[in-house]
């Protein structure tokens, strides 16, 4: 791997835990108590409101980067049939189904699904909540059994 693309993520895995610390920084200051759950009708408007901002914050975040992601492995399944209907090798059939996964996690994954599904009963939510987990324990089990072989 190039010097460059080593450092290029070690900064980026960086910044990532940066951020990740200032959030759990600024939760704690929130939620001071260590309990199970944040005891929301102890807190004042003001914390909530400072809570329904990060809440904002995270999900046009999440929403937003769940598109880039999903352009990105479109792109990719794309490029990898292109390379199966040429190779027939079951290397990019396995990629492929990976990348679908992948997708399908980033999709399912992303609060823009949900809300453009319409969902609003407690138990749809529930239920689709797991899903993205699903696909990636399926893109998981792809990739041992690809090491394996």
């Amino acid at each position: 791997m190039n010097k460059r693309v080593r450092l290029a993520i070690i900064g980026v895995g960086l910044v990532a835990l940066f951020i990740l610390s200032l959030l759990a920084h600024t939760l704690y200051g929130v939620f001071p108590s260590h309990t199970d759950r944040p005891k929301l009708e102890d807190l004042t408007p003001e914390q909530l409101k400072e809570i329904s901002s990060y809440l904002a914050i995270y999900i046009k975040g999440k929403s937003i980067l769940g598109f880039f992601n999903s352009i990105l492995l479109v792109y990719l399944i794309y490029l990898q049939v292109k390379i199966y209907r040429s190779t027939k090798t079951s290397f990019s059939l396995t990629l492929i189904l990976c990348f679908t996964a992948l997708l399908l996690y980033t999709i399912l994954g992303n609060p823009i699904a949900v809300w453009f599904a319409g969902f609003s009963g407690g138990s749809i939510i529930q239920a689709f909540n797991f899903l993205p987990d699903l696909f990636t324990t399926v893109a998981s089990i792809i990739f041992i059994m690809l090491s394996r072989e």
